[in-house]
């Protein structure tokens, strides 16, 4: 006896299923970039002169009737172009202008600051994403950075060259391409990478000096 699924339950499955993934990406996301964080402090904002201001709290605001800003201690308004980086609860973003090569331009405020990207990995091999506007569609844009070298736009190949020296984060990388939403592939495959990195570290096999940027210096020179 053939059993045939109605029509409307089959669709509510579908949506059912689609939401449940929806909610895990937004899960891993959100696990992302609180593990990126720099642990030293909780909300600070990064001058664009180099200096460090600390702040109670930072809030995004992003309303149609104001220009994105940043709104510390619930009455200091910081804008875009007077920052190089900051951090609040959610999130630590760095001003995308600074990134090397490749790249959309983008004046999307969702996330974060309209042309800022968000850390979602952190160590020796850092991982950013930044979101922007094409054909209507908000999308991620990613990128890569090895220590305190050049911002560049991700591929896997550029993935593969950076991780080439670690067979346990390249096998990881090469071998859940299908498998893992790019956010949770890359965020997985820097903190293998990482582990690995300073482990080595530890060992007197890699270089002191090749700590990535921490927050608190200038974008230029690092990130």
């Amino acid at each position: 006896m053939k059993i045939t699924v109605p029509t409307v339950l089959l669709f509510n499955l579908l949506i059912l299923n689609a939401c449940s993934n929806t909610k895990q990406v937004s899960m891993d996301r959100k696990y992302a970039l609180q593990t990126s964080k720099v642990k030293s402090s909780e909300c600070f904002v990064e001058m664009a002169d180099g200096t460090i201001k600390n702040y109670t709290s930072l809030k995004l605001i992003t309303s149609i009737y104001q220009s994105p800003h940043l709104l510390a201690d619930g009455k200091q308004k910081i804008y875009p172009h007077e920052i190089l980086s900051y951090q609040n609860k959610e999130h630590f973003a760095v001003n995308a202008s600074g990134f090397s090569i490749g790249g959309h331009k983008s004046n999307i405020a969702t996330e974060t600051l309209p042309g800022f990207a968000v850390r979602i990995a952190s160590g020796r091999l850092n991982v950013y994403v930044k979101k922007y506007k094409m054909n209507g569609l908000v999308k991620d844009e990613y990128y890569l950075q090895e220590g305190s070298g050049q911002v560049l736009a991700y591929t896997p190949e550029l993935m593969d060259a950076l991780i080439k020296n670690s067979p346990e984060a390249l096998d990881f990388f090469n071998n859940n391409r299908k498998n893992i939403k790019l956010t949770k592939q890359l965020k997985l495959t820097a903190t293998i990478f990482n582990e690995a990195y300073f482990n080595k570290q530890k060992d007197g096999e890699a270089e002191p000096a090749a700590m990535a940027y921490a927050g608190k210096k200038k974008m230029k020179k690092k990130i």
